[in-house]
């Protein structure tokens, strides 16, 4: 029984010490940006590394890529000399 007592008194302190470290964090999140910046600080670190963003983030790269590549174009094609007959 006092062993289960003593394991049970020290799973009691981590858990603890856990709730009141993410408590600190959370506290100082809400006191910069609200409600808002937690709930952004919450949804980027837990959806951040899951397949749809991932998905998202290819699309938009490969998007980027192409808009970069067109406005090349358009910049080498403006500024084109072309001879006069």
């Amino acid at each position: 029984m006092k062993l289960y007592f003593i394991l049970f008194i020290f799973i009691l302190i981590i858990f603890i010490k856990y709730f009141k470290k993410k408590y600190k964090k959370y506290l100082k999140i809400y006191q910069i940006n609200g409600l808002d910046g937690i709930r952004f600080y919450f949804l980027n670190k837990n959806i951040k590394n899951t397949g749809i963003n991932n998905f998202i983030d290819l699309k938009k790269n490969i998007l980027g890529q192409k808009f970069q590549k067109s406005q090349k174009i358009k910049y080498y094609m403006a500024h084109m000399l072309v001879p006069k007959s």
